[in-house]
C-alpha cells in the first residue's frame, strides 16, 4: 500500500517488471480459463500483496472474467490480511455459495478454514513456503479438511498423503467435483410463471391439478434433466424417407424414476413422459427398492412434488449412497425451500457430494408447510377432509 503513495506513477513500471518474472502454474490457469465456460461458477484471486499485480498477469494471459481482491491506494480504506482472506471466504458462504479455495502459504489458512472445500497447492520444494508445513499441520489437528494438488505431479507432497490426500488437476473426478452444480432452478422464468400459476390456485385440486404437476415434470425433465444426465444420439427413419439422427437421454434404458409416494407421483408422470425408456418404480421408503433394480440403474431420479426440510428425501439418500456411492442421482422437485437448502442437511449432501442434484421449478423463501386443505398431497388427491 505504501508503494503505491511513494512510486506513483513509477509503481505501474515496477510492477510491469514484477509482472515478467512471475511463472503461473498452467494447470491453474487451465483451470481458471474453464470458469469462463461455467457460467454457475465465478473466480476471484484474494492476495495480500498488490492488486495491480494480479491484475495485469490475468490480463496478459487473458483471464479478464477473473476478479482481484487486493492491495491498493490508502484511500481504498482496506487492507487484505490473512483474517481479511478468511473473513471473504465466510461471507461468500453466507450467501448460500459454494466456496471452494486454493491456497499454498500460512497467509490462506483461514481462508482454508472456512470454504467447503479446501485445496493445497504444492510446488517445487525450492519454490515454496517453507512455514506451511508447520501451520498445516496445526490447522488440519484443529480441523481443517483439505486436500493437496501437487504442480507438478512428480513434486514430493507436503506432511503426508494420510492426512493430506492427493487430488490431480487433470484428472476428470476432481474436476466434476470442483465445477459440480449442485441446484438448478427456474424460479425467475416466463415459464416458471405459467407452470405454477395452477399448483397455487385454490381452485385447483384433484385430476387437475395432477395434470399441471405432470407438465412441470415434462418441462423440468426436457430442459433440465437433459443439460444434467447428457443426450445421446441414435439413428431414426426420416419421414421423406432417409435415415436421420435422433437423440435420447444418455442411458435412458438404465435410469429409474423413483416418486415420494404419494405427492411427487404426478411430477414423476410427467417426467416419465419425456423419458419413455427410463424404469418407473413407486416407493415409500428406500427399503421399497429392490437390490436388483439399483444395481440395473446408472441414473436415479427421485421425485417429490414439495421439499420442505428435506427430511424425507435424505430417508432414502443416505442408505441410496452408502450402498450405491456411484450411482447418479437427481432429486427433481415443484418447489424447495430455501433454509433446506442454506440451513438443513439436504444442503450439505448437495454441496458435499457431486454424484446428487437438485431440480426444482422454483425456490420459496416461504418456510409455510401445508396441512389439510393446504397439503399438496392431500390436494393432489382430493382428500383434504382428513385434517
Amino acid at each position: 500500500m505504501l508503494l503505491y503513495e511513494e512510486l506513483g506513477s513509477d509503481l505501474d513500471i515496477l510492477c510491469e517488471e514484477v509482472v515478467g518474472k512471475i511463472q503461473v502454474y498452467p494447470e491453474m490457469m487451465a483451470l481458471l480459463a474453464r470458469v469462463a465456460c461455467s457460467p454457475h461458477v465465478r473466480a476471484i484471486v484474494v492476495t495480500c500483496g498488490l492488486q495491480k499485480i494480479w491484475e495485469k498477469i490475468l490480463r496478459r494471459n487473458g483471464m479478464a472474467h477473473v476478479k482481484v481482491i487486493g492491495g491498493g491506494k490508502m484511500e481504498n480504506g482496506y487492507v487484505v490480511t490473512p483474517e481479511v482472506k478468511g473473513a471473504i471466504a465466510a461471507k461468500l458462504k453466507s450467501q448460500d455459495l459454494r466456496v471452494i479455495a486454493f491456497g499454498d502459504s500460512p497467509l490462506d489458512i483461514d481462508m482454508l478454514k472456512n470454504a467447503d472445500e479446501a485445496y493445497i497447492v504444492v510446488g517445487e520444494e525450492a519454490h515454496r513456503s517453507h512455514s506451511m508445513d508447520k501451520a498445516l499441520s496445526a490447522a488440519i489437528d484443529s480441523g481443517l479438511s483439505a486436500r493437496q494438488i501437487l504442480l507438478p505431479d512428480s513434486t514430493s507432497p507436503r506432511l503426508d498423503t494420510t492426512r493430506l490426500a492427493i487430488s490431480h488437476l487433470s484428472a476428470s473426478a476432481t474436476m466434476a467435483r470442483i465445477f459440480h452444480r449442485a441446484f438448478f432452478h427456474a424460479t425467475h422464468k416466463p415459464i416458471s410463471k405459467l407452470l405454477q400459476a395452477p399448483t397455487r390456485n385454490a381452485t385447483v385440486s384433484g385430476p387437475n391439478l395432477r395434470k399441471a404437476h405432470a407438465r412441470i415434470g415434462f418441462y423440468l425433465a426436457t430442459s433440465y434433466l437433459s443439460q444434467i444426465l447428457g443426450l445421446s444420439p441414435h439413428p431414426m427413419p426420416h419421414v421423406q424417407g432417409h435415415t436421420t439422427q435422433g437423440h435420447t437421454l444418455t442411458n435412458e434404458q438404465t435410469t429409474l424414476i423413483v416418486p415420494l409416494m404419494r405427492g411427487g407421483e404426478p411430477l414423476a408422470m410427467g417426467i416419465s413422459k419425456a423419458l419413455p425408456l427410463a424404469s418407473f418404480a413407486h416407493a415409500t421408503s428406500y427399503a421399497c427398492l429392490a437390490p436388483a433394480l439399483l444395481a440395473h440403474t446408472r441414473a436415479l431420479i427421485l421425485v417429490d412434488s414439495v421439499v420442505n426440510t428435506g427430511a424425507s428425501l435424505l430417508e432414502f439418500l443416505v442408505p441410496l449412497r452408502r450402498q450405491f456411492p456411484r450411482l447418479r442421482v437427481v432429486v427433481v422437485a415443484g418447489v424447495v425451500q430455501a433454509d433446506a437448502l442454506r440451513r438443513g442437511a439436504l444442503g450439505r449432501v448437495l454441496v458435499s457430494d457431486p454424484g446428487v442434484c437438485l431440480v426444482a421449478l422454483r425456490r420459496s423463501e416461504n418456510a409455510f408447510v401445508g396441512k389439510g386443505g393446504t397439503d399438496t398431497g392431500d390436494r393432489l388427491f382430493n382428500t383434504t377432509f382428513l385434517d
